[in-house]
């Protein structure tokens, strides 16, 4: 398994275990946003059911939150890329209001890089990964995806950063 795929699966770990959201095999819940990895239609448009396979009524979620690895960074010309592993992940999260968009938003960046940190945040621990650092790589900012015409969302992203040591990421 490609080892930023992993970094990404553990921080989908990190964020339900941190209460930020839940699987998208979860009950969906107007309260609790699911957590997708690099879906093939994009980011998960909130308000629409999820099907269920008893024939009831499908739930709808208020939020989503999507990861994905975009890793665009040039290599690191530091010389530790042969010890450190850098990702870059755009997390996206779609909201049918702007207020929990935001919050979601400063819950996730207060994990990753904690306002007073001054470049990044190091030598933490991510579900079973040694963390060197995470830092924010682009800040937060509106996104304006194109919605159908009934749909009306409020979108944000925002990218991060996270170096990982190699070695704690080939077990």
């Amino acid at each position: 398994m490609p080892t930023n795929y992993y970094l990404v699966e553990e921080l989908q770990t990190y964020l339900i275990a941190q209460g930020v959201g839940q699987l998208p095999s979860a009950t969906p819940s107007a309260s609790i946003a699911s957590i997708w990895i690099q879906p093939r239609d994009g980011a998960r448009l909130p308000g629409k059911p999820r099907g269920t396979f008893d024939g009831t009524t499908a739930k709808v979620e208020t939020s989503t939150i999507t990861l994905i690895d975009v890793q665009t960074g040039a290599p690191m010309a530091s010389g530790l890329e042969a010890y450190i592993d850098e990702t870059y992940v755009d997390i996206i999260v779609r909201s049918k209001t702007a207020v929990p968009c935001k919050q979601i938003h400063r819950q996730i960046r207060d994990l990753l890089h904690p306002a007073g940190e001054l470049f990044a945040k190091q030598d933490w621990v991510m579900g079973s990964v040694n963390i060197e650092y995470s830092s924010i790589w682009r800040p937060e900012q509106p996104l304006n995806f194109p919605t159908e015409a009934e749909v009306q969302t409020y979108d944000r992203v925002a990218g991060y950063r996270i170096g990982a040591r190699r070695a704690n990421l080939s077990s």
